[in-house]
């Protein structure tokens, strides 16, 4: 059975290096851009270890170890940092945080290696059970993170929709909003790039059953907008059509 790396780095260089030499080794390899998404993911797939960078918009990889180490389910999982950050207090501190090694960059990729067997044993042959339901991801954009995690989350960049919760997180904080402009943000989110008219967000909403006019549709954007912040730039209009949200 192939063994599972997740590779967390927000830079894509390197993703790029630790993906191609490991997925050579024998390795299963998933990377994450966004700690976040790789967070929310690890509800759904586990992997034999993972390599974290410390500096990352939205969740340190030391906010990462922490929260990792909260949950029962996920604190077995090995952690290699890999980082720029070489002083020997701050070696200690990811340490005690949750970390099991730590490599500082630049590192040489056959030491990593070594590192990496010291906890788990690469593997040829049969795939990992969990790759197999996650064997779509080769980055983390929005559109293959939907095909993982159909009906349960939506991720664009630092926006997270929980459907089944109801919850919606920026940068790991909750944003609160009522229940119509979830529903509207929910169906811009589930096919990014798409322009959904506004008799489709009215019948969405219900408007079948109570009257709903475009205008009242217009001005939840601009909540909706207001709410989400910079993410809220996300939602374009389309002149004499509707609206949509983009990915970048």
């Amino acid at each position: 059975m192939k063994r599972l790396l997740f590779v967390v780095d927000d830079e894509p260089d390197i993703r790029e290096i630790l993906s191609y030499y490991f997925k050579n080794q024998g390795f299963d390899v998933l990377a994450f851009e966004n700690p976040l998404v790789c967070f929310h993911s690890l509800n759904y797939v586990k992997p034999d270890l993972l390599l974290l960078d410390w500096l990352m918009p939205g969740m340190t990889g030391i906010d990462f170890c922490r929260k990792l180490m909260q949950d029962n389910g996920l604190k077995n999982i090995p952690i290699i940092m890999i980082t720029c950050k070489s002083d020997e207090n701050e070696i200690v501190k990811a340490l005690e945080n949750g970390a099991d090694d730590y490599m500082i960059k630049p590192f040489r990729l056959k030491e990593l290696h070594g590192r990496i067997n010291r906890f788990i044993k690469p593997s040829f042959g049969e795939v990992n059970p969990d790759f197999e339901h996650t064997k779509l991801l080769r980055n983390t954009d929005n559109q293959t993170l939907n095909k993982i995690l159909p009906g349960r989350q939506i991720m664009i960049d630092k926006l997270i929709i929980d459907i089944a919760s109801h919850e919606v997180l920026i940068e790991n904080k909750k944003i609160n909003l009522t229940y119509a402009e979830f529903k509207l943000l929910e169906l811009l989110a589930s096919s990014p790039g798409k322009v959904f008219t506004r008799e489709q967000i009215i019948k969405n909403d219900g408007g079948e059953k109570y009257h709903i006019t475009d205008r009242a549709i217009d001005v939840r954007i601009v909540g909706l907008r207001k709410k989400l912040g910079e993410i809220g730039k996300l939602i374009k209009t389309v002149r004499s059509v509707g609206y949509k949200l983009t990915t970048e």
